[in-house]
């Protein structure tokens, strides 16, 4: 009995074992992680120049978060009735305009052209919303060609153009720099959509753009407070591109760490790169004397290079105003005895003027009038035709 009772658990165990050591473990299943980043939105912060802040006070303070929203959004009414005085829609009153701006705007004025041109853009009541550079789009492909695998801080002026730039350049962080005031705050309108997400197609574009409270534009015909607007008005001469660009901006805006608005013009901003990138920054055409003056632009370089660590590197991308022709220029720190800047022309295109009843004649830019400048024959644009540089004065190739 005891035998058989035995045998009977000994055939159990040899069974039980037998199966453990012949059955594989089963293994769950491996679930793919989730990118965390694509679930955190970036941070925002709006602020200014030491000068902006003077001439402004509602950027006397820096601004987080939501608080970027709604900061900005309490100066439309009181910009708007200050451009109207200036325009002689109403009356003039300079103690409301101060309430305001601080900048010495002048007296008011009958015509919108020329006259304190650029202290009324400071002011928001001349605004370059809608894009004169042609086809920005391949400024930035030809930089991610030439730094497939870097890093960029990404830093540019204009108004769609920012966003053009990261879908294109993958920025780590982006910062929407203009010293227009009204440009800022159409900023903070159009990247409130893409944080809620609200630009992932076509038609959402359209009809989040046409909902932008914008006035003032300096191209539009009814210069007006309240300009109607659309994918039209805003990028007459590339719907196409800017319409897919916005969108690709929308798929990778969770791919931001930073995303910063900043009042200031481009020579007093910190451009400085963060470790192991490099600063990118699109000026458009704000090099040329009307906007960006010599002194200001040396200002500009000897600040760079007081900043700047050894290796460090900034890239301006210049674009012809109206045209498709542009040029790149890197700023680097040398290793040498008195740390100096480096100044390379990647690339650049022949700078014709505009608008096209002028005489075609070719001008440069404060980069190009640098002493140990390094050139290159390389044009930038595929559009640097033989048909874009005749009827070229004499001597126009040396012309400052």
């Amino acid at each position: 009995m005891k035998f058989s009772y035995y045998l009977t658990i000994l055939f159990i165990t040899w069974g039980v074992v037998n199966c453990l050591v012949s059955s594989p473990t089963p293994v769950k299943p491996v679930v793919p992680q989730k990118d965390i980043s694509l679930n955190r939105k970036p941070s925002l912060k709006l602020y200014a120049s030491e000068k902006m802040r003077n001439y402004f006070p509602i950027l006397s303070k820096d601004y987080e978060g939501q608080e970027v929203f709604e900061g900005l959004s309490s100066i439309r009414e009181i910009g708007d009735l200050t451009c109207e005085m200036i325009y002689s829609m109403r009356k003039y009153d300079k103690d409301e305009i101060k309430k305001f701006t601080n900048i010495e705007l002048g007296s008011p004025i009958t015509s919108k052209f020329y006259l304190h041109t650029f202290r009324r853009m400071i002011a928001g009541c001349w605004n370059f919303y809608q894009m004169n550079d042609i086809s920005p789009d391949k400024d930035f492909e030809y930089l991610k060609k030439q730094y497939p695998n870097q890093k960029f801080n990404c830093y540019s002026v204009g108004f769609l153009q920012p966003y053009i730039m990261h879908s294109i350049l993958d920025c780590d962080t982006l910062t929407l720099l203009d010293i227009d005031i009204r440009i800022i705050e159409a900023h903070a309108q159009l990247v409130k959509f893409f944080h809620e997400g609200k630009m992932a197609t076509p038609e959402e574009v359209k009809k989040n753009l046409e909902s932008l409270k914008i006035s003032w534009i300096a191209q539009y015909r009814n210069f007006q407070a309240q300009t109607p607007v659309n994918i039209r008005v805003l990028c007459p001469r590339n719907m196409e591109m800017c319409l897919e660009k916005l969108v690709i901006f929308q798929e990778k805006y969770n791919h931001l760490k930073e995303l910063n608005l900043y009042a200031s013009a481009i020579h007093e901003a910190n451009l400085i790169p963060k470790k192991d990138h490099i600063s990118v920054v699109f000026v458009s055409n704000a090099f040329e004397d009307y906007y960006t003056r010599r002194k200001e632009f040396d200002y500009l370089m000897k600040n760079l290079e007081q900043n700047l660590e050894v290796g460090q590197k900034v890239i301006f991308i210049y674009h012809n105003g109206g045209r498709h022709l542009f040029g790149v220029y890197e700023v680097m720190k040398k290793l040498d005895e008195d740390e100096s800047l480096e100044v390379t022309v990647l690339c650049r295109d022949k700078y014709l003027f505009y608008p096209e009843e002028e005489d075609r004649t070719y001008y440069n830019i404060h980069f190009d009038r640098l002493r140990g400048l390094k050139t290159t024959e390389k044009y930038c644009s595929s559009q640097q035709a033989i048909s874009q540089i005749t009827k070229k004065t004499e001597n126009s190739d040396n012309q400052q």
